[in-house]
């Protein structure tokens, strides 16, 4: 089975009775998007740590030796080790804050305004939330109350930790203007979706889309 145009208008034609099937651009008139990256240079210890895992697959620690043998694995340590840390269940090694450091000057140079901050993994989010204090609320699955982090944000908190997938779909906040990606998710449609959480009916201002690269 393959898509092509003359199926995709078979298909419509079948929905027809039932429903109606525009794509966004056309439906709504909002706001331009503005796509930017910030890239991160990792410190002489990062950088060591991750060039080794790649050349090599293994990693060790003062009390763990950590092995990447599969493909899958590989990539999701490297990514690990790009934003200064490794870890395998509960054991946690870190080898910088070179990412951290760069997120801070960007969120000094966006100045006072609500940003949304995504994450891929929990020790990323524990980290920024750690550094930004009161000022930020998290969701993701270990926040506590969902429905307090959401009321919080854009009022007494000026920062939204996330994870995607715990916040992609269904929710507007539009109180913000500006994503931030720490780090990227593995999936398109989730980063599609999470973009989306500023840039829908009720935006009013131009969306800024910053990606940290290390």
């Amino acid at each position: 089975y393959r898509i092509t145009p003359a199926k995709q208008a078979q298909l419509l034609a079948e929905i027809a009775p039932l429903c109606h099937w525009v794509k966004k651009a056309d439906a709504l008139q909002l706001p331009e998007r503005i796509l930017t990256t910030r890239h991160v240079r990792l410190s002489d210890s990062e950088w060591q740590a991750y060039e080794t895992l790649r050349q090599q697959l293994v990693v060790e620690f003062a009390t763990e030796t950590i092995t990447a043998e599969l493909a899958l694995t590989k990539l999701l340590r490297l990514r690990q080790l790009s934003s200064g840390f490794l870890y395998r269940q509960t054991i946690r090694h870190h080898t910088g804050t070179s990412r951290l450091a760069v997120l801070q000057e960007t969120l000094e140079e966006l100045g006072e305004q609500p940003v949304i901050i995504w994450c891929q993994f929990q020790e990323e989010i524990e980290q920024i939330a750690a550094r930004l204090g009161e000022q930020a609320v998290t969701l993701y699955a270990k926040t506590p109350d969902r429905a307090e982090s959401l009321r919080r944000f854009g009022q007494d908190a000026r920062y939204l930790i996330a994870h995607p997938r715990s916040a992609a779909h269904g929710l507007t906040l539009t109180q913000a203007s500006t994503c931030l990606w720490y780090s990227l998710d593995w999936s398109l449609e989730a980063y599609t979706q999470a973009n989306d959480r500023i840039h829908r009916i009720g935006q009013t201002r131009s969306c800024l889309y910053v990606h940290l690269i290390g």
